[in-house]
């Protein structure tokens, strides 16, 4: 009997379940997410990494939207997330559902230019709690689908062909019927862009930014794009990144920019032409004897005290 009657107790004492059905209105809302495919692309000369892939699924219509990103950054995220919802959305919805991305923010703060890129679209951007993915289960769902659908039988040359081949199969994931509404995303896609905002007459601020004061060496990193020279006559001055990809500015002046070059996936580290790096092994192969500069000592004795 006691096995029992604590059987019928513990229903009463045990915590209430928080699963439930969530209805969601047109345009309210777009859950966004990282997903990190489990395949290594080239990025350069010997390097293979495998750089995020920024997922953003409408909530009402289950419209998906995705595109590899440099970097999980925040210039590179809001970056990524203006050119979604301009090429592929084709509006802003009214709140943008994010987990604890630390290019988002972390602890109740948001990152640098987090604030002004809400602004200017007039959205709100939402976090919710670490290690809570039931909350934004729509673009959860919506990396496993890529995983398991897109990926089979793909291979990827650069972060280009990963993006062209993607977008050419996102139509494709789009007219597939969803269970759970009982239609297409397509066909729901018209009704949740008008509920949502329309896009700012100006594009938000997204990118790069950043000034330093250059050393001696003139020398300035550019964070994951390596270091470039500014030429000697802007040493001990101030060096000014904009957001968007343009050349540095130094006090106001644009200086000679030596090796002006366009957003890459590869770290500095990779050469751009391994022409020399073979002919340095090789000729560290051949021996002593084919080293242009030789050296001598004289004998002991004979050395001057």
């Amino acid at each position: 009997m006691v096995p029992q009657r604590v059987a019928g107790l513990r229903v009463d004492y045990a915590p209430r379940d928080p699963a439930d059905r969530l209805e969601y209105r047109p345009g309210d809302q777009a859950q966004c997410d990282l997903w990190f495919p489990p395949v290594k692309i080239a990025l350069g000369p010997g390097q293979r990494a495998t750089p995020p892939v920024l997922v953003i699924v409408s909530s009402y219509s289950r419209f998906i939207t995705a595109m590899m990103l440099p970097s999980r950054t925040t210039g590179d995220l809001l970056g990524g997330m203006w050119e979604l919802m301009s090429s592929q959305l084709g509006a802003v919805p009214q709140r943008l559902i994010w987990d604890n991305e630390a290019g988002i923010g972390r602890r109740n703060r948001y990152a640098e230019g987090v604030t002004g890129f809400c602004g200017t679209l007039a959205t709100r951007m939402v976090q919710f709690r670490p290690f809570d993915p039931e909350s934004k289960g729509i673009v959860e769902r919506a990396n496993g689908y890529l995983e398991t659908s897109f990926l089979p039988g793909r291979a990827f040359t650069s972060p280009a062909d990963f993006n062209t081949q993607l977008g050419q199969w996102l139509p494709l994931a789009n007219g597939r019927i969803v269970r759970r509404l009982g239609a297409r995303p397509v066909e729901r896609i018209g009704l949740d862009r008008a509920a949502m905002l329309a896009l700012p007459p100006m594009p938000p601020a997204t990118g790069f930014r950043a000034r330093v004061r250059l050393p001696r060496d003139y020398y300035g990193r550019d964070r994951q794009d390596g270091r470039g020279p500014r030429g000697p006559g802007h040493g001990h001055r101030d060096l000014r990144w904009p957001r968007r990809r343009k050349p540095p500015a130094v006090l106001g002046h644009r200086p000679d920019d030596h090796r002006s070059r366009p957003r890459r996936y590869r770290t500095a580290a990779a050469p751009s032409d391994p022409g020399p790096t073979r002919r340095r092994v090789r000729r560290a192969a051949a021996g002593p004897g084919r080293l242009r500069h030789r050296i001598r000592c004289r004998p002991r004795h004979s050395r001057r005290r």
